[in-house]
């Protein structure tokens, strides 16, 4: 169970053989909605620059490098 279980219905979609979820608001509560995912959203994000020096010093250059193009 999620809590966006009352705000969102979720969905999966197959395009071309890729699973995708698809998110449907269930009211017109944005504000509740935003929050919940700005709780989220940190756990769940890593910075491509951290990512990128993380790779640098274990010796993924060419990785690294693909990193910091994004």
């Amino acid at each position: 169970m999620s809590f966006f279980d009352d705000q969102i219905e979720i969905t999966t979609v197959d395009v071309n053989g890729h699973e995708y979820k698809s998110l449907n608001q269930l009211n017109d509560d944005h504000v509740a909605i935003v929050e919940d995912v700005a709780k989220v959203i940190p756990g769940h994000y890593i910075d491509p620059e951290s990512t990128a020096y993380t790779l640098e010093r274990l010796g993924k250059p060419a990785f690294d490098e693909t990193c910091k193009k994004k």
